[in-house]
């Protein structure tokens, strides 16, 4: 039997069975308040918050309610981002961006690689980080100005990803920085301290391959045309080169190298008049063309003309 007494903050209780007191002490306001803090820090949000999207992403999985399920599978990959688990939320964001540039809700796939490209270097991984600036790069905007800013004037919030809000000037930003990586005076920052950033070395150059299948096509499309539709050996032919890029500044190229699967047709054209300089990749039989203007502008198609005989390329 316990008999209990309260006075004010202090509780005493006595047991009759072993003829003890237990005095018991009513926490003040601050003390409380320091252990309900204490006890928020510790609690493991995120993983109670992945647990109940995980289960989400089940239901509406077996509904074949696949837009919804994409949705929660981007706020699990948020989640994982916060809880500092790259690799899990990189793999989520690569899921929800494949859906995202499909439907092309240009909004929604800018901020997803925004995660991406913070994820790739928190993970050290270099390729990645210059695909997914590239293609942030190139993504389309209605206009330059903060839509968030345009929101808040409707009463409507978002929370936006790592990148910030889609606006041309952003993208500017993303390609000025990655033109700084890649030409070498800027490296990008390490994600933890005494670790070695993102950087380009001379020694392994970055090689990106971009087909009708990559996301990568709005950074650079080329398309080539014959003007006649039977070519024969020793009878000239003409060929268009078509190049476009939906990057927010001027693209400067160094060279543009062309094969035929005979490589006697092989040519470059180059913007640089000494020819002595040019890069190893080029082949040591393909006929080189100098000063050409290879400055591509904006969502400008820019044209080239070329004479083809079989083993003897012409440019004019």
């Amino acid at each position: 039997m316990v008999i209990k007494y309260q006075f004010k903050s202090l509780n005493i209780q006595w047991c009759l069975e072993t003829q003890t007191y237990f005095l018991f002490c009513s926490p003040t306001d601050s003390e409380y308040l320091y252990h309900a803090v204490r006890q928020e820090r510790i609690f493991p949000h995120s993983a109670t918050a992945i647990t109940h999207f995980k289960r989400a992403y089940e239901q509406y999985k077996l509904i074949q309610a696949s837009r919804m399920g994409y949705y929660i599978a981007s706020e699990m990959g948020r989640e994982y981002f916060h809880a500092r688990e790259y690799k899990n939320a990189k793999q989520l964001f690569e899921t929800v961006a494949g859906m995202y540039r499909q439907e092309s809700w240009v909004a929604l796939l800018w901020a997803t690689l925004g995660f991406l490209r913070e994820c790739a270097r928190q993970l050290g991984l270099l390729q990645e980080y210059i695909e997914y600036s590239l293609e942030m790069a190139s993504l389309p905007t209605t206009g330059d100005y903060d839509e968030t800013e345009q929101e808040k004037k409707r009463g409507f919030t978002r929370e936006v990803g790592p990148a910030g809000p889609l606006s041309h000037t952003q993208r500017k930003e993303v390609f000025i920085d990655l033109l700084k990586l890649l030409h070498g005076t800027q490296s990008v920052l390490p994600p933890r301290e005494g670790e070695t950033g993102l950087e380009v070395k001379e020694s392994t150059p970055v090689i990106l391959n971009i087909d009708l299948a990559s996301p990568l096509r709005s950074v650079l499309a080329v398309c080539a045309s014959f003007h006649d539709t039977t070519i024969k050996p020793g009878v000239v032919t003409s060929l268009t080169l078509s190049l476009l890029t939906h990057l927010p500044v001027v693209l400067d190229l160094k060279e543009l190298e062309v094969h035929f699967n005979q490589s006697s047709c092989n040519f470059v054209l180059t913007c640089n008049k000494d020819v002595d300089n040019l890069d190893d990749l080029t082949q040591e039989n393909a006929q080189t063309k100098k000063g050409y203007d290879l400055h591509l502008e904006p969502n400008k198609w820019k044209r080239f003309t070329v004479d083809i005989i079989p083993g003897t390329p012409f440019v004019y």
